[in-house]
């Protein structure tokens, strides 16, 4: 089951988003030109934009840890931020985190947030769980600029520096398993020394591993719907790690379950008919 951590951060973040604008002019003719002649400019050389902070998923970069040194983020589970609708949620690459927010002009407030309480490894990850969480609650500000997005603390210093990520495609994507549910009402991480893949091609097939077989199930995507046939294995068994077998079953269970997808930045979510979330994957 999910559990809820008490608020873990609750100040104001002061914005401002910097929008490019470009002005244009016509040339009007001199007097010594000809009355029906005009001089028009060249092509018009398109302005970068700044990515707009709802309409954006953001990637962690970086974060400050608790000596207050900036560390790369952990790549291979990406902590993502989003702002929607009153609405901040993300995850830190392991554990899903929630706020409400409000914007007045340029400035935005965080409401007490949440997050789930999954256990969170390996160690690294861990410690950006934690820098995260921390981090959230001690910023103060915000400065975006070059498509880089930087949360500031009330001195000003970096606490977390984030970028627009590039959502995937369905298709020739290798996604491993972040997280699936175990049937019993909860989302739970694959086991220590387990890796749990998927990969769907452009005929329709669905082939990976289950953690200690291979498996293939033919798939139908149409508009956010997914519909998968029976997964076929090999038949192989694993001793370890302890569960690892009961683990596989389960996981090919709920592929049976599947009825639509959705695609934030690099994280794959298959949920049933009822919109429950069943798998999500990484790439």
């Amino acid at each position: 089951m999910k559990n809820i951590l008490p608020s873990w951060f609750g100040r104001s973040l002061a914005l401002t988003v910097l929008v490019g604008s470009s002005l244009g002019a016509i040339a009007l003719p001199s007097a010594a030109q000809s009355p029906t002649q005009l001089s028009f400019p060249g092509p018009e050389i398109p302005m970068a934009m700044q990515p707009d902070l709802e309409q954006t998923t953001w990637q962690l970069v970086s974060y400050r840890n608790a000596n207050g040194e900036a560390v790369t983020a952990w790549n291979e589970r990406p902590a993502t931020f989003q702002f929607e609708a009153g609405r901040v949620t993300g995850t830190t690459g392991c554990n899903r985190f929630f706020s409400g927010y409000t914007l007045a002009g340029d400035r935005l407030t965080l409401a007490p947030g949440g997050s789930t309480l999954m256990a969170c490894f390996p160690e690294a990850l861990a410690q950006q769980e934690a820098a995260i969480l921390a981090g959230l609650s001690a910023v103060a500000s915000y400065d975006l600029a070059a498509g880089e997005l930087r949360l500031l603390d009330r001195e000003g210093s970096v606490v977390l520096s984030l970028a627009p990520q590039v959502a995937a495609a369905l298709t020739h994507t290798e996604w491993t398993l972040t997280v699936y549910n175990n049937g019993q009402g909860g989302l739970v991480t694959p086991l220590l020394d387990t890796t749990i893949t998927a990969t769907f091609d452009d005929a329709g097939q669905l082939f990976g591993s289950a953690g200690c077989n291979t498996y293939r199930a033919d798939f139908e995507n149409t508009d956010g719907t997914l519909s998968l046939g029976a997964a076929a294995s090999t038949r192989r068994f694993c001793a370890a790690p302890d569960g690892v077998m009961q683990q596989e079953q389960a996981f090919l269970a709920v592929l049976a379950e599947v009825a639509s997808y959705t695609i934030s930045g690099n994280q794959l979510t298959l949920q049933s008919a009822d919109g429950t979330t069943l798998a999500q994957f990484s790439s």
